[in-house]
């Protein structure tokens, strides 16, 4: 539920961001009304080609770890092989979806504006299509994902962390929407446009975000142990 919350809170204050400033505009895109097209038969090939090879790879990993741990937790080598192979598809999705396009999510943020452009819903449906059902008839079957580190007992709905709908919840996406909605870039996307394509203006971003998470990490440790000698 947090997590439903945070998302339409963010997505809410990027689009009012981005229609407000027309932060479209200043990134410069054209004003010209975006037409929806069915992609073409090769391009669906590649798609299911990626999405038949990905599958295959994780399904093996999962099978090794299964078979060799017992579904216990794998040495580092495969956990961390396995969470490279998974970021090197998610960041292939991401430049192939157009979510890596700082162009391509402001005009999908500027809504009304004559260069709105819807197409990035069908990347957020295709991606809950597919993580729903793994979602609730995977993750929620075992302790841990099969090839996790360390971390992985905080997956699933068994994780002990907080689960309130708080100020600091709203106030935190509500700041990331607007930041996004003026930028058009979220840190996952920006890493890899900053690997493919650096400039200043990201080198300057991603400064920026590094420091600022270091302020406020430093302000809220700062505020528990108050609360503690309270």
């Amino acid at each position: 539920m947090r997590s439903i919350v945070a998302t339409c809170t963010f997505m809410a204050s990027g689009i009012a961001t981005a229609v407000l400033t027309n932060s479209g505009t200043a990134a410069g895109i054209a004003s010209v009304p975006v037409s929806l097209s069915l992609p073409s038969n090769e391009l669906l090939k590649k798609a299911l080609g990626i999405l038949g090879g990905s599958v295959l790879v994780t399904v093996s990993f999962a099978g090794i770890g299964s078979v060799i741990y017992k579904s216990k937790t794998p040495t580092s080598f495969l956990g961390e092989l396995y969470e490279v192979f998974s970021g090197a598809i998610f960041s292939f999705g991401l430049v192939v979806s157009g979510m890596a396009d700082q162009r391509k999510v402001l005009g999908f943020l500027s809504l009304g504006k004559p260069f709105f452009d819807p197409s990035l819903m069908f990347v957020m449906g295709s991606a809950l299509c597919i993580i729903w059902p793994v979602y609730h008839h995977l993750l929620t079957k075992t302790l841990n994902p099969t090839c996790s580190s360390e971390y992985g007992a905080s997956f699933g709905p068994r994780a002990k962390g907080n689960k309130e709908i708080d100020t600091q919840l709203i106030v935190g996406a509500l700041l990331f929407g607007i930041g996004w909605g003026l930028y058009g870039v979220c840190p996952g996307p920006g890493f890899v446009t900053l690997a493919a394509a650096p400039t200043s203006n990201l080198v300057a971003f991603f400064a920026s975000m590094l420091a600022s998470q270091g302020v406020s990490t430093a302000a809220l440790n700062e505020v528990e142990k108050r609360k503690h000698f309270d």
